[in-house]
């Protein structure tokens, strides 16, 4: 693990076996960013020092980079084939409207590029977000003072668009299926949908800062995966309920399949997350399908796994006993059963009548 620190030093290296610091690289300034790159051998951080030259840099494990003679930087992203390091920055020239680039950096030679001009708006304006999507498509920069949100495109690297968020946007980030970026503005979150570039919900919360997402359970992603969610709000404290039913197909030729009865499987819906042990799903119909019932953590669970012909599977679930208080659209699932796994976000139906009651008490049909 690797944590930049803001005042004196500019890297700590922490063993996370032992939780001690083995390293540390001095500096001067302020060191926010930090990104490595997919393998996992270069360190890239961000790096300006308010108190002296305002040089804004790049620091790496072979040198630094300068991004101009003066300026402010943040934040840093690097594309998942590591090609190319994408740090937005601000230029001070002493007008109200300082210029706002995004340098882009050849991991190979670390070079910069011609920079990407983000459109000013006022001297407090500050580029402190990024992130870019799984696919390296597109890279999303927020800017405090423009209230927005900038889509980069990176086969022309220049700005497709810019989306209108909450105010002060600062923290940004994607979802592991790229279909969703949240942002963090002034008392609220902002999803936007990556397939239409709009804003498609905002979530109420008291100002938040930085951003982050659930890591999907690390395992052989599923080559597709489909869900349709109802969740019930009981009256009751801690009584919701919800109903899950969803497809997946598994990828790889030499998958050897799923063994439920002999394979741990971990369910995530929302804030709510359980694991059903090894043993608990009992086969039926020559191994066909699986089904479990019982109370986990004083949750009442059912689940059917079902297989539909080669490595396309059914999986349904109806839990109840949770609490989903404060819940929005979209809502993240995953779904891990052995060393295979799949995650989405779902588009819920949200109730409270007796829909969700009524699918607790129905048979498997």
């Amino acid at each position: 693990m690797f944590a930049p620190e803001a005042i004196y030093y500019a890297l700590w290296v922490i063993d996370t076996a032992t939780n001690k610091v083995v390293a540390a690289n001095p500096g001067k300034g302020i060191s926010d960013g930090m990104a490595f790159t997919p393998d996992g051998l270069h360190t890239y951080f961000t790096n300006f020092d308010p108190g002296f030259s305002f040089t804004p840099l790049v620091l790496t494990d072979t040198g630094e980079i300068k991004l101009s003679e003066n300026g402010s930087v943040y934040a840093i992203a690097i594309t998942p084939d590591g090609k190319r390091a994408y740090v937005p920055y601000v230029f001070f020239n002493g007008t109200n409207f300082p210029p706002e680039n995004v340098a882009v950096i050849d991991t190979a030679t670390n070079t910069l590029a011609q920079p990407i001009t983000i459109e000013p708006s006022s001297f407090e304006a500050t580029l402190t977000g990024i992130t870019v999507t799984p696919d390296g498509k597109y890279v999303y920069v927020s800017n405090q003072g423009g209230n927005g949100v900038a889509v980069i495109e990176t086969a022309s690297n220049t700005v497709a668009q810019t989306i209108v968020v909450g105010t002060g946007p600062s923290g940004i980030v994607v979802t592991p299926d790229g279909k969703h970026v949240y942002v963090s503005n002034e008392n609220r979150v902002s999803v936007i949908n990556t397939a239409t570039k709009t804003v498609e919900a905002t979530i109420a919360v008291a100002g938040p800062g930085a951003i982050a997402i659930v890591a999907p359970p690390h395992a052989v992603p599923f080559l597709s995966f489909d869900a349709r969610l109802n969740i019930h709000l009981a009256d009751s404290p801690n009584q919701d309920a919800f109903s899950l039913w969803s497809s997946f197909i598994l990828s790889g030729a030499t998958n050897d399949g799923i063994h439920p009865d002999t394979e741990p499987v971990k369910l995530q819906v929302g804030p709510f997350t359980t694991t059903i042990p090894v043993g608990s799903f009992k086969p039926h119909q020559e191994g066909r399908s699986y089904t479990f019932e019982g109370v986990i953590d004083g949750v009442r669970l059912k689940a059917r796994i079902e297989t539909r012909g080669g490595f396309s599977y059914a999986f349904h679930a109806r839990v109840k006993g949770v609490n989903f208080s404060g819940t929005t659209n979209p809502v993240q699932v995953s779904l891990g059963i052995g060393d295979d796994a799949g995650l989405t976000s779902v588009t819920a139906h949200f109730d409270r009548d007796n829909e969700a009651r009524n699918d607790w008490t129905d048979h498997w049909r």
